[in-house]
This record gives structure tokens, C-alpha cells and sequence, in this order.
């Protein structure tokens, strides 16, 4: 759903440095270990060190906003220099379940890290520095001798091509690789002589500065990482006043509640610039209270180092972490490297421990939360298979079983793919081929972490009888997409793609263009008058080669909001699809598409629309409904339709419905693209139904 006139986007970013292989031991899961990569860190006297800077979406700003999704647990982190040989457990039964990569701006997206950290379970965890120069010492060098790799803070925020660019492939990136990723940028904003974008540092940027270019990484990412992306905000804890930094109050540098997905901080314990901070007190206390009174997110302790505590001078491990839990903590990362002391194994066990006691985390996590969910894309012989798969915090697989009864006999994926390590339910599905027509099928989803294996509810499908004539096959299951730079995966050329896209912001679509198809748009643009703001197009793909199809969207503006729904047609050999007639959605509200009467055999009923509230299916008979991952509704029917669809519930208020007939065309192959002339629009029957119910 497109919640009225707020639709829920997702925005994030990343930064690695040096990936490394991960090799992470699965003998126990102790909740979210993040694994550091920072090896230009020197020393743990820096009370601030680098921090888990998971950046959040700017609020008051204007931009992309959030999807809904949970962002990945964080409880337990570790970096230590075993980091470096690929292992990274410090006792035996460690799990870590975030691993975090430095990047540099400029560095491109770590692909290779990132698939071995979620191969492992992990989900990677980026932090992206905008340096303005190089660090020749491992502390702060040569950092503000400007580079025309690293730019300005205020330049990063004018967000000029260059900066839009580079952060678009990142986010596009994020999508590609398909999984969840924890993002930071600029971390310790709020420490005087640690990097050059800090307070009172060398490039002397002010809060409102550093929200701004906050603002222009999240919104950019958000708007091509398709939803994976989580942000964190952190400042620094250091709060000493004789050593070379000086920490300030972070609230300035607070971008807005809904604009944060995740808060952390960095700090070590140490009592060298005053007794009070050997313990969690006297050095988080006041930081915590400043950022509870910005948000009611849990506080995760980004960067710190243990070793000391239980020492002279410092209270036990025990009594930190029961402190850290009970003042709104939520776990606590141990860095160890360059001359930091490092943790006992005694030290680490009471870590595990209070933790699991303290912070509810669990070293026995549970077995997956699965559900299997209805079918989409049903024809005679494909269909795609859903469900949602919630890992519990430990790393999950999935697969679906299928069958003709429920022995089932079949599985898909062949082997089983990640589900991740979150603790949140995300969507999985796969798609079939090759099924019996007039058949119905037995399913369900069935999900394996180290506690167990859950299994998903019976769900079953039929599919129709097949048909004779020329009439559109589905292939494979819902497209949609928030950005205006799609990439659909095609299957065969000579196939149609049709995308309705919709935008939010007074800036309709203006045309179309791209690669592995030949676009146009199919009928009128739809302006909004009931939706004032919202406007609608659609446009028809014809495939010119198996393999990605790629497509820009134009709009007159900026849109604060884009969704794109629809689906992958076989229109018949040597066939094209050409427009039989438009009809328009513009209502506060109905549970029926718009009505288009057929005027010949095997045409195809295409909608998208926006609902107002959680959209749900409908049942007349011929159609496929499918909802995006808003619970906005696509519905189709090739053949024919005599009655418009209808859903599930009245809340259906804006969209385009088009009519589309196979007429003879081109055939398409990698070296011959169809002629436009073939998607005029044949019989031009636009109707504006702006009270249609």
C-alpha cells in the first residue's frame, strides 16, 4: 500500500575498505555480532574510535521515505586482528552475525565481501568516510589536503551529478546483491580533532551542513537500493578535557525520528581522564540521556574496548552490560587491534553472558518463524511461490517443496538460498515452469537455521487449461520497483514488458528509454484531480534478447514517491502488443477496477492502482492479483474480460487499466529491435472515470 499520500520508499548506503574473506564459526548464534574492518585505527587512548555510523534517513527533510521493514538485530560485535586470517570467533560458540567493511568515498560497493558475509550469516555492515586526503599515520594525517576523490562535506550536500552518481551506484549495488545491508557515513560528527567532518575540524562543517549531506547519501541511496538498506546514526561518548578532541552535544546533528533507523555510539571506558569513566555511567550516561530525549530507538555501543573493565578503577563486565541493558542498550561491539588490550576468554564468557541474561539476546536462538503464502502469476504452465521467512537472529536457508499432492517430490530453489540472519520476516519466493495445465499443485515453504527447521502451511494452486489461441502467457511473477531505472530480468525476446508507473509529487512520467527492449508508452499520462499530485503512465517493453532489460523513466520534476508494477507477457510468435483502449482511476476510494469492454479474442486487462489502506486480492474469476510489496494491487486477465476486477477491499483509488491486443510484429533478436510502429495505439478509446466505483 501507498499509505494516502505517503509512500513508503527505503533508503541507506555503504562504505567498506580491504575486504576480506569471512570465515565465521556457526557453532552458536550470540545474537548480532558485528565484525569491524579498521585498520587504520591506532590506539584505544582515541576515547571516540571509529564509530558504527549506520546512518538514517534525514526527517524534516525532504526525500525518499522509509519502507517499513525492521532493520537487523545488533547485540554482540567483535573485532579483533583475527579478523585478518578469516576468523573471527574469540571462544568457542561465537557467531557473528553482522560483518562490517570501511570504504573510502569513491570506493565502489565490496560485492564480493558481502556475498561471503551473508554466506556466513552475516549481514554486512558498511561505513562509508568521506576523507579529504590521505591518512598517513593512522590517526589524522594529511585529511583536510582537499582531493578530487574526496569531496567537501557542503559538496556532498549540493548533490551535484557526480555525487548523485556515485551514490546511485552504490544503492543499485545494495539491490543487486538482494539482501539487507547496514549503512554509516561520517560517523563521530560530534568530536572536535577526530576527522575532517567533525565539529570544529578542518573543513569546518556546521550541524545543518552535515544534515544536509547526510540527507543527499540516504535519499540518493534510497532511491535505486530497492529497500535494503538500513542507516544507523552515531555519535561519539569520548568525554575527556585534557587529550586532543573535544566532544560536543550531538543533538544539532540530529536529522529527525524517522529519518534514523538504527542509533549506536562509540566510547572506551577508561579512567585516565577521570575516575567516573571506568564505568558504563560515567562514560555513556550522558550521551545516552541526550540521544532518549531525540528518539526511543535502542542504543547500541558501536565501538568500544571491554578489556579493561573488572580492573582497578572499573566495574565488572556483569554490571556494565546490566547497566547498558537497563538504561535502553542494546549490545555492545569489542574492538581490538594496534596496542589495544584484548579480552580473556573468561572475559568474553561473561560478555556472552550478560548479554544473553541482560540484553535478551539468546546463544540458543529460536528455530525460523515461516509462512507460506498465496501463489501469483498462476498460468497453465508457470506460477511463482511466496512466503516470508523470519530467521530468528541466526543464519536461515530456504526452500519450497511442491508436488501434485501433499508428498510434494519437488524442491525449488534446487539448493538452499539465504534467508538471512534478521529477526524480522522477509518475502522469499521462486518461480515454476513447465507445469501440467488443468493441475493443481501442492506447496509449502520450509526454512533451516542451527535450532531446527520450521515448515510452512499447505497452500495449493490450480492451473488453467491451456489455450489455443494467441492469447498473452504470464511469465514469471510480479515486477515492481521504487526507482525510475527498473532492470527487469527478461526471459525470451520477442516478449512484452508492461510497467505501470505511478508518482507521488507533481511530477508525471514523461517518456522512456533503455536497453534489452524497445519502449514506448502504451496510451494517455493520468493526472490526478481527486489525488492531486499523483500521476500514472504505461509503458510497453518488447524484448530484443534473453537477460536483463533495463529502463529510465522521465518525469517533469522530482517525484517524492515512485512505484512501478507489472509483468512479462508472451503475446504469441511473431506478435506485438498493441493498445485496444485506456481507462483511468481518479477516486477516493472503490473495490472495482475501471471497466474497458473487450472488442475482440485473447486481450489482455492490465491495472495497477494505489490503494489507501492494506490492499488485499479479489476473487473474479480469470484474473491474477498480485500486490506489491506496499500492497498496492496488479490484477490481469488475457482473455478477454467481460467484467472489470474486483479486490478485496474498497480502497482502491488511482491508476491506469489498459486493454492490449497481439497483433503481428517483428519478431525480436538480439540484432533486430521491433519497429515502434508496431505499439501505436490502435483504437484510441481514453475515458477519464474519475467517479468510476
Amino acid at each position: 500500500m501507498m499509505c494516502g499520500s505517503l509512500w513508503n520508499g527505503h533508503s541507506r548506503l555503504i562504505s567498506t575498505r580491504d575486504p576480506q574473506d569471512l570465515a565465521i564459526a556457526p557453532e552458536r548464534q550470540v545474537s548480532a555480532l558485528v565484525i569491524f574492518r579498521k585498520a587504520w585505527k591506532s590506539r584505544v587512548a582515541l576515547l571516540a574510535a571509529c564509530v558504527l555510523t549506520v546512518l538514517g534517513l534525514a526527517v524534516t527533510h525532504t526525500g525518499v521515505a522509509h519502507a517499513a521493514s525492521s532493520p537487523p538485530a545488533t547485540t554482540l560485535g567483535i573485532w579483533t586482528s583475527a579478523e585478518d586470517g578469516g576468523s573471527y570467533s574469540t571462544i568457542s560458540g561465537q557467531h557473528p552475525n553482522v560483518a562490517n567493511v570501511y570504504e573510502y568515498w569513491g570506493n565502489s560497493f565490496p560485492t564480493s565481501f558481502a556475498d561471503a558475509a551473508e554466506s556466513a550469516g552475516a549481514t554486512p555492515f558498511m561505513e562509508l568516510e568521506p576523507w579529504q586526503g590521505v591518512v598517513d599515520d593512522g590517526q589524522h594525517g594529511n585529511a583536510c589536503a582537499y582531493s578530487s576523490n574526496f569531496p567537501a562535506m557542503t559538496t556532498i550536500g549540493a548533490n551535484g551529478s557526480a555525487i548523485s552518481s556515485y551514490l546511485d551506484s552504490l544503492g543499485s549495488a545494495i539491490a543487486s546483491f538482494g539482501h539487507p545491508v547496514i549503512l554509516t557515513f561520517a560517523h563521530e560528527f560530534n568530536i572536535g580533532g577526530q576527522y575532517p567532518w567533525s565539529e570544529g575540524d578542518c573543513e569546518g562543517t556546521t550541524a545543518a551542513q552535515w544534515i544536509q549531506a547526510w540527507d543527499t547519501v540516504r535519499s540518493d541511496v534510497d532511491s535505486t537500493a530497492n529497500g535494503l538498506a538500513s542507516f544507523m546514526w552515531v555519535p561519539g561518548a569520548a568525554t575527556e578535557t585534557g587529550g586532543q578532541d573535544t566532544t560536543y552535544n550531538p543533538t544539532p546533528y540530529w536529522p529527525g525520528a524517522s529519518n534514523v533507523d538504527m542509533v549506536g555510539v562509540d566510547g572506551y571506558p577508561s579512567t585516565q581522564f577521570g575516575a567516573s569513566q571506568g564505568t558504563f555511567k560515567g562514560m555513556f550516561g550522558l550521551v545516552f540521556s541526550q540521544i532518549q530525549a531525540l528518539s526511543s530507538l535502542p542504543i547500541f555501543i558501536a565501538e568500544t574496548n571491554l578489556a579493561p573493565l573488572g580492573g582497578s578503577g572499573y566495574e565488572t563486565i556483569p554490571n556494565f552490560i546490566s547497566d547498558l541493558c537497563s538504561d535502553g542498550g542494546d549490545g555492545v561491539l569489542e574492538w581490538e587491534d594496534d596496542g589495544a588490550p584484548a579480552m580473556t576468554s573468561t572475559q568474553w564468557t561473561e560478555l556472552d553472558n550478560a548479554l544473553a541474561s541482560d540484553c535478551g539476546s539468546s546463544s540458543s536462538p529460536s528455530a525460523p518463524a515461516v509462512t507460506t503464502s498465496a501463489a501469483s502469476g498462476v498460468t497453465a504452465t508457470a506460477a511463482t511461490l511466496n512466503g516470508t521467512v523470519n530467521p530468528e537472529g541466526a543464519a536461515a536457508t530456504y526452500q519450497f517443496q511442491y508436488g501434485t499432492s501433499t508428498s510434494y517430490g519437488s524442491v525449488t530453489p534446487a539448493s538452499p538460498a539465504s534467508a538471512g540472519s534478521g529477526s524480522s520476516a522477509v518475502a522469499e519466493s521462486t518461480s515454476l515452469s513447465g507445469l501440467s495445465a488443468s493441475t493443481t499443485y501442492d506447496y509449502r515453504l520450509m526454512a533451516t537455521n542451527a535450532t531446527g527447521t520450521t515448515d510452512g502451511g499447505n497452500q495449493t494452486f490450480t492451473t488453467p487449461a491451456a489455450s489455443s489461441g494467441t492469447a498473452f502467457t504470464a511469465v514469471g511473477g510480479l515486477i515492481q520497483g521504487t526507482s525510475l531505472k527498473p532492470s527487469v530480468t527478461a526471459h525470451a525476446a520477442g516478449d512484452v514488458i508492461l510497467l505501470h508507473v505511478t508518482t507521488e509529487g507533481h511530477a508525471p512520467p514523461t517518456g522512456i528509454s533503455g536497453g534489452g527492449a524497445t519502449w514506448t508508452q502504451v496510451g494517455t499520462t493520468l493526472r490526478g484531480s481527486v489525488n492531486s499530485g499523483f500521476s500514472a503512465a504505461v509503458y510497453e517493453g518488447t524484448v530484443t534478447a534473453a537477460g536483463t532489460a533495463t529502463a529510465t523513466v522521465t518525469t517533469s520534476g522530482t517525484p517524492s514517491a515512485v512505484r512501478i508494477a507489472g509483468q512479462e507477457y508472451n503475446p504469441g510468435s511473431g506478435q506485438a502488443g498493441v493498445l485496444v483502449a485506456q481507462a483511468n482511476l481518479d477516486v477516493a476510494g472503490t473495490g472495482t477496477g475501471p471497466s474497458i469492454t473487450p472488442t475482440g479474442s485473447n486481450e489482455l486487462y492490465s491495472f495497477y492502482g494505489y490503494d489507501t489502506d492494506t490492499g488485499s486480492a479479489g476473487s473474479t474469476p480469470g484474473y491474477t492479483y498480485e500486490l506489491d510489496s506496499n500492497g498496492n494491487i496488479y490484477a490481469f486477465d488475457p482473455a478477454s474480460p467481460a467484467t472489470p476486477p474486483a479486490f478485496g477491499d474498497s480502497d482502491v483509488a488511482f491508476g491506469i487499466a489498459v486493454l492490449i491486443e497481439p497483433a503481428p510484429g517483428r519478431a525480436a533478436s538480439s540484432s533486430a529491435e521491433v519497429s515502434p510502429a508496431s505499439l501505436r495505439v490502435k483504437r484510441a478509446q481514453v475515458s477519464e472515470e474519475a467517479g468510476q466505483a
